[in-house]
Parts: structure tokens; C-alpha cells; sequence
């Protein structure tokens, strides 16, 4: 893109982003710069959408997805500690019968 804006070539108002290093390419966070200069000039000052420029907001975004996660892992997990106990209460119960089979109970 840069070639062809310096060739005239280029759309009107076309913006270059940040060059990217090659060895950084993997480790492109959501937050980088890449992918919100470009969309960050098209406001005014202040009418940039607070989730887009605000670091409070987009932490408290990321914390409030955090609890959700948790959310759904402790759901998840209190599923699974209730089917293992149900599993166990009938391990012991067959445990129980085996052992009165034995005894000629």
C-alpha cells in the first residue's frame, strides 16, 4: 500500500498502518495498534466508541468476559462433581450388595 501511495496509485484518504515486525507477526494482541489506527483517525476527538479507546472500559469488557468464563466453568464443574458423586453412591451401594452376597445375607 505504501508503494502505491508513493506512486499516486492509491485510494484517496487510504491510511498505512504500523509496520509489523516478522518475528512478532504470532503475538498480535487484540489490542494493537494494527488493528485500531486506522479506524481510531475516522472519529473526532471525542466520539471515539469507549470500548475502542477508553483502557478502563476495555478492562472492565475483559473482566466482565473473565467472570462469564468462570461463570460457565463452575456450572460445569458443579455438573461434573455431582455426577461423579452420583457415580460413587452407586459404587458403594454395589459394593454394599456384593458384600451381603458374600456373607450369604
Amino acid at each position: 500500500m505504501q508503494d502505491l501511495m508513493l506512486q499516486g496509485d492509491a485510494p484517496i484518504g487510504v491510511k498505512v498502518p504500523s509496520p509489523v515486525i516478522g518475528e512478532n507477526l504470532w503475538e498480535l494482541d487484540v489490542d494493537n495498534d494494527l488493528w485500531t489506527e486506522i479506524v481510531l483517525d475516522q472519529f473526532q476527538d471525542n466520539d471515539a466508541p469507549k470500548w475502542l479507546c477508553d483502557k478502563p472500559m476495555k478492562q472492565g469488557i475483559r473482566a466482565m468476559l473473565e467472570l462469564r468464563r468462570c461463570d460457565k466453568e463452575l456450572k460445569r464443574l458443579t455438573h461434573e462433581h455431582s455426577t461423579m458423586c452420583a457415580w460413587l453412591q452407586r459404587q458403594a451401594d454395589q459394593l454394599k450388595r456384593a458384600s451381603y452376597i458374600a456373607q450369604g445375607e
